[in-house]
């Protein structure tokens, strides 16, 4: 017993350098969400609910069992076996419906899914946007303390304003609690994503990706957008098998009135005299007529029909308005890229330039580069809501990122 555990320590040891190694390395988004489809449990689970209904599928398809039986005595040895025999059409549409379960729980394990890679890539792409907003307001902390050294030199010289040092010191307070917040921002996100992924909070967690590029698939128009939706989205689809499995239980239910056959076979010695007797038996459907659960399962249909139609609408719903809120994120981040960044910097550019060789005045130089910042900060914003424009658009069509590819 010693040996064996002088032996597995070194390799538990091992495997934990060998995990960190690896979480050290920057990941990619595919493999971000290859360890959250792993560790999930909410897909865990559905994965073995959907175990269970082929299990449910097995069973119902499995006939009757016979039984046996007999009697003894001084007159009489008899050997009984009995059968009972199901209405025809019971045991098919009994198998039947239990199919339709599991392709219930399959789609249910899709969306589940599905809902995964959304909240799996959304974040993601929310701490790249993090992580790049650290570091805009990192360097613009720098550039400020830059501008306070050289508004400080000024007025040592005796050609500057006291009032340029303050505003400058102020400048650097204001950077520097902007800073302050984007790094919360930053860890809150990180360790969002670290619960998701059950990553240790003091293992390293760096990421891999580019917030101006989309893995996503190009978006078509909203017709074929919803055409798509309409054949591909398993909450539809989990739907439209719950439809058929209402028609198989109300087939079932009229089914459940028929009587089954129970047939007997006898043979032996009844009063010392050899004896063989074959025997069937029908239930009268007298007072039991099913007649409950025949209107429980149609109307149990109806409900199905009437929620697969709403499913139907709310998904209309959902990718008209997610199609709109992208072509709405396209354009605005289209605008940065054109023109207001690029104006914005040239415009802080010139007022370094003019501060540094003319009498710019220190407030428009801070003015200016507040613009300028405001401006990447915009398009930062202007890029993270694109991103979730395409993630919402093309899982409200039910399309999956990663997942359904593997």
């Amino acid at each position: 017993m010693k040996r064996l555990t002088f032996f597995i320590f070194p390799v538990a040891v091992w495997l934990s350098f060998l995990v960190s190694d690896v979480l050290a390395q920057s990941l990619t988004l595919e493999e971000i969400m290859r360890i959250a489809l792993k560790v999930n449990p909410e897909l865990q689970s559905l994965d073995n609910l959907v175990k269970s209904r082929e299990g449910a599928v097995q069973q119902a398809d499995v006939a009757l069992n016979p039984s046996i039986g007999g009697s003894l005595g001084n007159r009489t040895q008899l050997f009984k076996l009995g059968q009972e025999l199901e209405f025809p059409g019971k045991r098919s549409a009994r198998t039947n419906a239990a199919a339709e379960e599991v392709e219930v729980a399959r789609n249910e394990f899709r969306f589940g899914m599905l809902q995964l890679e959304r909240e799996v890539t959304g974040l993601f792409y929310d701490l790249l946007w993090a992580q790049r907003n650290v570091e805009l307001l990192q360097e613009n902390v720098n550039i400020n303390e830059k501008f306070l050294e050289a508004a400080s030199y000024k007025f040592n010289q005796g050609f500057g304003s006291k009032l340029d040092v303050v505003k400058g010191q102020v400048e650097i307070a204001h950077a520097k609690r902007l800073l302050n917040s984007a790094e919360q921002e930053f860890l809150t996100t990180e360790n969002k994503l670290r619960i998701l992924l059950k990553i240790a909070f003091t293992q390293p967690l760096a990421l891999k990706g580019d917030l101006t590029l989309s893995v996503v698939q190009a978006p078509q128009g909203l017709d074929s957008l919803l055409s798509t939706a309409y054949q591909s989205h398993p909450s539809l689809l989990l739907e439209q098998h719950r439809l058929k499995e209402a028609q198989y239980t109300v087939q079932l239910a009229e089914l459940s009135s028929k009587p089954n056959f129970n047939l007997g076979l006898s043979g032996g010695i009844e009063d010392l005299e050899r004896a063989a007797t074959l025997s069937i038996s029908i239930p009268l459907a007298i007072w039991d007529t099913k007649e409950g659960a025949k209107s429980e399962a149609q109307f149990q249909q109806k409900s199905v029909e009437y929620s697969l139609e709403n499913i139907r609408t709310n998904i209309s719903k959902q990718v008209t308005s997610a199609f709109q809120a992208y072509q709405a994120a396209t354009q605005a981040a289209k605008l940065f890229e054109d023109t207001l960044l690029r104006e914005a910097k040239e415009a802080a550019e010139m007022s370094k330039k003019a501060f540094e060789t003319s009498g710019f005045r220190f407030l428009d130089l801070i003015d200016a580069q507040r613009t300028y910042l405001d401006a990447r900060l915009e398009y930062l914003n202007s890029l993270r809501a694109l991103r979730h424009a395409e993630i919402d658009l093309q899982t409200s069509t039910g399309i999956p990122i990663y997942g359904g590819q593997q």
